[in-house]
């Protein structure tokens, strides 16, 4: 489960619990052969499921934002590059790389 936070996060029992029983809950929802992850960043979960089931999660949206905050987060999102393994997928290597995706303009 701890791939579920950021590198360097503070891992709690507390936080480990919510994710677990989070993905748990969110299978309610979903065909059990179905990939999904629950990532935490800070008081927010990104819920991660192939690009194909997000209209499964917003059918149920109601359902699943209420019982994931009931868990603790306080905002609930869908990340819209659906499902993919792994807690450092598109991490820039270094910082000089960071730079130069941040520097793209922001919309106005």
């Amino acid at each position: 489960l701890a791939t579920r936070f950021p590198i360097g996060a503070e891992l709690t029992a507390e936080a480990l619990q919510a994710v677990d029983f989070g993905e748990f809950f969110l299978r309610n929802f979903l065909p059990e052969e179905v990939s999904l992850r629950l990532r935490v960043h800070g008081d927010l979960a990104r819920i991660e499921v192939p690009a194909e089931y997000f209209s499964k999660i917003l059918e149920h949206r109601g359902e699943i934002s209420s019982g994931l905050r009931k868990l603790g987060f306080l905002h609930v999102t869908i990340d819209l590059e659906g499902f993919h393994s792994g807690a450092t997928k598109n991490v820039p290597a270094n910082f000089s790389e960071y730079e130069k995706l941040s520097s793209v303009s922001k919309i106005k």
